[in-house]
């Protein structure tokens, strides 16, 4: 991730890390959670704020998984963005505007066409119980920026969406 420096990719790893570790303390109380999608655990006969709770943090970890996969050195186009958008730069005026004054993370989802759309989900839960399939993410909490770009939340969206890798949008 060559738009955050050493040291802010290795916080943001850590916070993944400290996300998973509390998922495996779910999944040793409730070994009936493990290997289920959000779906699937929100589903179990457990109590409620439990099964809600280990959703809410699965999808958390699937988030930053898919944000720590989301770009890419080399900028291969995509032509269902520009099917979808009109062309990349649209695509990226768009998400920049979605994003900009939003919190959590900024989702590239695929309905069941292969259609891409935006969202922006306070959540992560929320994007992984929706019809679309999350594809791309940037998270735009500021432990993702903050200690490169400071209060330039604006900055930030600019480097990391010039690196997305539009090519996984097939």
């Amino acid at each position: 991730m060559d738009f955050v420096s050493q040291t802010t990719y290795e916080l943001h790893r850590e916070h993944l890390r400290q996300l998973r570790l509390r998922m495996s303390i779910f999944e040793k109380s409730y070994p009936e959670m493990a290997g289920k999608s959000c779906k699937e655990i929100l589903k179990l006969p457990i109590k409620r704020p439990e099964r809600e709770a280990a959703a809410a943090l699965l999808a958390d970890i699937l988030a930053h998984e898919l944000y720590f996969s989301s770009f890419s050195k080399t900028h291969e186009p995509s032509p269902a963005i520009r099917r979808a958008f009109g062309s990349e730069a649209n695509f990226i005026y768009q998400l920049t505007r979605a994003a900009e004054n939003s919190l959590g993370f900024a989702f590239v989802l695929l309905d069941r066409y292969g259609t891409p759309a935006l969202s922006v989900h306070t959540e992560p839960l929320s994007a992984f119980l929706s019809s679309g399939t999350p594809i791309l993410a940037v998270d735009l909490c500021e432990h993702a920026y903050f200690y490169d770009y400071f209060f330039d939340k604006a900055a930030y969206l600019r480097t990391a969406l010039s690196h997305l890798d539009l090519s996984k949008i097939k």
